[in-house]
């Protein structure tokens, strides 16, 4: 198993520990594929798209299909790409620009994140960037792992209800 699998294998285990929802896919085409299969068993048609990446898996969807960007008061879920996958603690680092969730006034009950393989790192890679103080880190263990990994000046204000992590297995 390569290091990059063991990685992603991590990470999904810790993330799915603490609630979130790891959705793998082999490809952009699969990933189109189950997020149009998971968007109409909820039932979700209004969406938002916080950053290029996700408009473009957005309009990758089958166009039979009536998913369209939204207003937020009609939002049914909030789809968005990351920056990092952090292994040690399942948390999801979210550059600046994805910042703007934290500008949303209500967080719709669903967020799905957009995800690729070569995004998994640990906190122990000679790579690793620490994130920047007030940077959007997600931490579905309450905030456990940001104190636990000593991420003190980072943080998220409101995790929906459901957080689906959409991991893509090629090269963004």
């Amino acid at each position: 198993m390569s290091i990059s699998k063991s990685k992603s294998i991590a990470f999904a285990e810790t993330f799915t520990k603490h609630g979130g929802f790891f959705v793998y896919n082999a490809s952009r085409k699969e990933a189109s594929s189950s997020l149009r299969d998971m968007l109409q068993v909820k039932k979700s048609v209004d969406c938002i798209c916080m950053d290029y990446e996700s408009e473009q898996t957005l309009l990758s969807v089958d166009p039979r299909w009536p998913i369209r960007r939204s207003y937020l008061e009609r939002a049914s879920c909030v789809l968005t790409a990351c920056s990092s996958l952090i292994v040690e603690g399942g948390m999801v680092l979210l550059d600046e620009s994805k910042g703007k969730l934290l500008g949303l006034p209500t967080m719709p009950d669903m967020l799905i994140i957009v995800a690729f393989h070569n995004q998994c790192v640990s906190l122990d890679d000679s790579d690793f960037e620490e994130p920047k103080p007030n940077s959007f880190l997600m931490d579905l263990s309450g905030g456990k792992a940001l104190m636990e990994f000593g991420f003190s000046n980072i943080y998220l204000s409101h995790i929906p209800k459901e957080v689906y992590l959409f991991f893509i297995d090629e090269a963004n």
